[in-house]
């Protein structure tokens, strides 16, 4: 086996699949907790994005309409490992996610200027958003397998 930069940057984006698929997997079951939900409600009702829901249903209901949605791209993100267009439709949902859930620190959080975020566990949303990039970015390549949409990948 050769090691070179286009297996390294296939492993790399494997890598980074795998990783959108446990975030979304497990934070969108957790959606379906009476905690997440709890959890999410400031952030939640303070989002101008995402304020209106809790005025047309409770958190719980909303927390588990994101959290279907979260569910929907982890199994399109598995699915695009043979599929082009179930992933495009997975990286899509997830960067709009991952944007939408980033955007929380300038909306939903009161700061206390000079010390850290006190949701900083948003940060990491910057990290999956460009990992979601990333994935279209390579859906779009000559590179990928399945450059012709909907053929399935021969491997």
């Amino acid at each position: 086996m050769t090691i070179d930069r286009t297996s390294v940057q296939n492993l790399g984006l494997h890598v980074i699949r795998a990783g959108l698929v446990l975030n979304l997997g497990w934070q969108g079951l957790g959606k379906f907790t009476a905690a997440e939900a709890a959890g999410i409600e400031p952030l939640v009702s303070g989002s101008p994005l995402m304020a209106w829901t809790v005025r047309l249903v409770d958190i719980r209901t909303v927390s588990a309409g994101i959290g279907v949605i979260e569910l929907i791209a982890t199994v399109a993100l598995i699915t695009g490992l043979w599929w082009r267009r179930a992933n495009d439709i997975a990286v899509t949902i997830a960067a709009v996610t991952f944007l939408g859930t980033f955007s929380f620190l300038f909306t939903s959080i009161d700061y206390d200027w000079g010390l850290l975020p006190p949701n900083g566990f948003l940060l990491k949303d910057l990290v999956l958003l460009g990992g979601s990039l990333a994935l279209i970015r390579t859906a779009q390549s000559a590179l990928r397998p399945d450059a012709n949409v909907g053929t399935p990948v021969s491997t």
